[in-house]
C-alpha cells in the first residue's frame, strides 16, 4: 500500500511534455553488420575519420586484412546505413 501511495503522489506531481512523435528505431549500431561495425571501428582507431585525416583507407584495409576496395565498400555501406537512418530520424 505504501508503494501505491508513493506512485499516486508521483503521478500527480510529474508533468510530461511531448516534443516529438515518431517511429522508434533501434540503436544505430543495430543497423550494421558485424563486419561493417568492425570496419568503422578500425577506421576510427586508424584516424580515418579525424579532421584532418590521419589514417587512410590503406591502413583500414591492412588491419581488416582485405583489399582496399573491400575496405572502402564496407565503410561506404556502413556510412550509408548510418546517414540514412540519421536523416530519416531527423526529418
Amino acid at each position: 500500500m505504501i508503494v501505491q501511495a508513493v506512485l499516486d503522489t508521483l503521478l500527480e506531481a510529474v508533468t510530461v511534455d511531448v516534443r516529438k512523435v515518431g517511429m522508434y528505431t533501434k540503436a544505430i549500431g543495430g543497423l550494421l553488420t558485424d563486419r561493417q561495425r568492425e570496419a568503422i571501428e578500425v577506421a576510427w582507431k586508424a584516424g580515418y575519420y579525424e579532421v584532418p585525416q590521419t589514417g587512410g583507407i590503406e591502413a583500414v584495409a591492412d588491419e581488416l586484412e582485405c583489399a582496399v576496395s573491400s575496405a572502402s565498400d564496407l565503410l561506404r555501406r556502413a556510412e550509408f546505413r548510418l546517414v540514412s537512418d540519421a536523416l530519416r530520424t531527423e526529418m
